[in-house]
């Protein structure tokens, strides 16, 4: 079967303790790929790129040179590190290197990178980029928000590209910590335009639900032209969660002046989404899957391990799926490339906070396991594919 992307967690093992990693919040033991497994995966699936990365550290495994030197033989490599250990031992065979560095702060990347040294890690940036194309991997939070730009202009001093992300919140308390809204900004921008027309708009949803005529008048017609937009609006979180989208905008403006930095120091920067894009959804894996350490086949990186998820105000399971080897070309596979018309989009459903589909990885169109919630498929987080 011929693919865009094979990603093979080669070991879910890891030298760090990372605060946000989804390892604090599974039950699964850490393991790694024998090399047979590997080999097999790679004669099994041809794909162009093939990205060695996964929940763990790729330099912990003990054959990862060998691995990294056998999957050069059949397509580009990627491969995504902490920048911890020695990358010489790799470089010759790879193709592009991503290193996850959130700041430049070495005291603040030790608080959330439990074991990171920073002159370390920026050493070894400097030793790939003389034998690879390299990237820098960052994750945006509500913590490291204000020094982004700060950020770009140390790489941009090196000369090193950088790609951001959204933090993925695993728990209540990882959601205090993002920059972003689910909410979808067309219909903010809309309730904005029209709520003027109301003279007391703090009232307004409750003179809906006393049933006062020219607030229920004002909603049908909000409503009336979201829709015409082709989206939803979640009224009750836009009058609510002022405060969350005031800081996603200010996210907005701070990425935008880090857009201007990178230009003039000549890198490239890729930024992700800080509102929730309703339409023109689009699956990362669309054309690939993700193969976790012990040979299993998940669809993608996301669904690989059971594990909690916090968004929209509200808990959920995210529950492990996995693909027949003999059949990856299922009903979910094909359902990825028909993102839009298939799953809905939690972040501007009114109900979403309350919803019990969500709970168990469901959503209202009896998809199971459901996308509606994923922030890849949003551009709120990015996957390094």
């Amino acid at each position: 079967m011929n693919l865009e992307v094979l990603q093979i967690e080669v070991t879910s093992r890891c030298n760090f303790n990372c605060s946000y990693c989804l390892r604090q919040f599974w039950d699964d033991s850490p393991r790694d790929m024998d090399m047979q497994t590997f080999r097999n995966v790679l004669e099994e699936f041809q794909s162009e790129r093939c990205a060695l990365y996964g929940f763990g550290e790729p330099l912990v495994h003990e054959e990862i040179e060998e691995m990294v030197k056998l999957a050069s033989k059949f397509s580009e490599v990627l491969l995504v590190t902490n920048g911890s250990l020695d990358v010489q031992k790799v470089l010759k065979h790879v193709d592009f290197l991503g290193i996850s560095l959130d700041s430049a702060d070495p005291e603040f990347l030790k608080s959330v990178r439990r074991n990171a040294e920073f002159e370390r890690i920026s050493e070894n940036i400097k030793r790939a980029m003389k034998e690879t194309e390299v990237e820098l991997e960052a994750v945006i939070m509500r913590e490291n928000l204000d020094e982004l730009e700060s950020f770009v202009k140390w790489a941009g001093e090196l000369g090193v590209d950088v790609s951001f992300s959204n933090l993925v919140p695993y728990s209540r308390e990882m959601y205090g910590s993002v920059a972003f809204v689910e909410l979808s900004k067309k219909p903010l921008e809309i309730y904005r335009e029209m709520i003027g027309e109301y003279p007391k708009k703090e009232r307004f949803l409750l003179d809906i639900a006393l049933g006062k005529r020219d607030a229920v008048e004002l909603y049908n017609r909000i409503w009336e032209r979201v829709r015409e937009e082709g989206y939803s609006i979640n009224l009750h979180r836009i009058l609510l969660e002022e405060g969350r989208i005031k800081l996603a905008e200010r996210a907005e403006r701070i990425l935008e002046r880090c857009r201007e930095i990178s230009e003039e120091y000549g890198i490239q920067l890729k930024v992700p989404k800080v509102f929730g894009e309703e339409r023109g959804r689009e699956c990362p894996y669309s054309d690939g899957i993700f193969v976790r350490a012990d040979g299993r086949i998940a669809p993608c990186m996301e669904l690989a391990y059971t594990h909690s998820e916090y968004l929209n105000n509200h808990e959920k399971r995210v529950t492990s799926y996995f693909l027949d080897s003999k059949i990856v070309e299922d009903e979910f596979q094909k359902r990825k490339k028909l993102l839009n018309e298939l799953t809905p989009w939690c972040g501007n459903c009114p109900y979403a906070s309350f919803c019990w589909y969500v709970e168990e990885s469901r959503d209202c169109y009896a998809n199971k396991p459901s996308c509606s919630e994923c922030l890849y498929s949003a551009g709120i987080s990015r996957c390094i594919l």
